[in-house]
């Protein structure tokens, strides 16, 4: 429920977060991203960010994100899921600022110490976490989209084959590179894919302005790859139907 001038802060530049900053901007909101990687932050800046923090190099990230906001963000989002990350969105707020944990903390960020007094209690923020964005809320993004107020193509930095899959995920661990990585078959007709839930159909979408689809037929269990003729989400079903 960000607010048109309200400051958002978003700790951790990669694909959420990016999105995150590029949402948030389409809403009105004024953004500062924070990451430790450069490159993130140059790309969360030509997005929509008003301004950026490097957390690697500033002392204390919530001192810092308080005084380039005039006293605090509205709301936090940690769009990574570690400690550093919780604690920096926390002490990055505003009093009755919302925190909100998209990042999945796993392992040893499962269970951080809460600076209940100082913060929460102190500064009465509200605490909230989400899985994923409600299905009534959709048609307002897909508008946004549609309207042109969302690019989403703009969030893709590189495009690799299925066989460098592995090495990419596996990178990801490092924090380096910006944007998201597109896995793109590049292959140009259909491909069988056996599916052992035959009731589930699967969307995927690729290309340089993303009008390329992949589908994955509950019927069948191929994959089809379909190239939609005009922009928008309007799904042309008896092109569907020839496989």
């Amino acid at each position: 429920q960000v607010k048109p001038g309200e400051w958002l802060a978003v700790h951790g530049a990669g694909g959420v977060g990016l999105a995150a900053v590029m949402i948030g901007a389409a809403m009105g909101a004024r953004i500062i991203a924070i990451d430790v990687n450069p490159q993130a932050l140059l790309m969360a800046k030509n997005l929509g960010a008003d301004a950026v923090i490097d957390a690697g190099s500033a002392a204390d990230v919530g001192e810092a994100v308080r005084a380039a906001t005039s006293g605090g963000a509205h709301v936090a989002i940690d769009a990574l899921g570690i400690t550093a990350t919780f604690h920096n969105s926390l002490r990055s707020l505003r009093k009755l600022g919302r925190y909100v944990q998209v990042g999945m903390p796993v392992g040893a960020h499962a269970e951080p110490a809460i600076p209940l007094l100082e913060t929460v209690y102190a500064r009465q923020i509200a605490l909230m976490g989400t899985r994923g964005m409600a299905a009534s809320r959709f048609p307002a993004l897909l508008a946004m989209v549609e309207a042109g107020r969302i690019d989403v193509a703009r969030l893709i930095t590189r495009r690799i084959a299925l066989a460098e899959a592995g090495a990419a995920i596996a990178a990801m661990d490092g924090y380096a590179g910006s944007g998201i990585t597109v896995i793109d078959p590049h292959d140009g007709g259909a491909l069988h894919v056996p599916m052992p839930d035959r009731t589930t159909t699967n969307l995927c979408f690729a290309g340089p302005d993303l009008r390329t689809m992949f589908l994955t037929l509950s019927s069948t269990g191929r994959l089809a790859r379909l190239t939609w003729p005009n922009p928008g989400l309007k799904l042309n079903f008896s092109e569907i139907a020839k496989y």
